[in-house]
């Protein structure tokens, strides 16, 4: 039996519900801020981790870049240095086709050598019916413009080596 009146009765139970429930809720908050205490470790491990793996990922790519610059410049340096071979073959054939083409009827060429350098020379052998024919191809070849020497083996010029000849062209 219950000594205080029905009203004051269910106004203390209120008041110890709102007491409850105000105890309640700030073990509640605690809790929450304990657990969020606990987690903001993980938060910055993983937070950081997500900065590193970005950085791993700028850095590779910053490498990579490095790299393709450095083949870039490689090839460049290439083709500098290519660049003059391959103009050079253009007008070594060019001056191998004129030499061909000044050849007069009676000469028989067998074979162009080229033999690279400075200034490069060819070597074009072969057989004449006469000295008469080599030494009209030995004219035509000097008066071009396009060698700066045209030698040819006295030999071959006198017809002693039967017709055989070798003319070699300084570029």
């Amino acid at each position: 039996m219950n000594l205080l009146p029905d009203t004051d009765r269910k106004r203390v139970a209120k008041e110890h519900w709102n007491k409850m429930l105000l105890v309640g809720s700030l073990i509640f908050i605690f809790v929450a801020c304990v657990a969020l205490l606990a987690l903001f470790p993980a938060v910055l491990v993983s937070s950081e981790q997500r900065a590193a793996d970005a950085f791993a990922v700028l850095e590779s790519r910053s490498e990579q870049l490095q790299k393709d610059r450095r083949e870039a410049q490689e090839a460049q340096a290439l083709i500098a240095a290519l660049l003059p071979v391959a103009t050079s073959t253009t007008r070594v054939e060019r001056v191998l086709l004129q030499a061909l083409a000044l050849r007069p009827s009676g000469v028989r060429v067998e074979a162009v050598s080229f033999q690279g350098g400075d200034k490069g020379n060819a070597i074009i052998s072969g057989s004449s019916e006469n000295r008469d024919a080599l030494n009209a191809y030995k004219s035509a070849l000097e008066n071009s413009g396009s060698f700066t020497r045209v030698s040819v083996p006295v030999g071959a010029l006198v017809g002693t080596l039967s017709g055989l000849f070798s003319i070699t062209l300084t570029l």
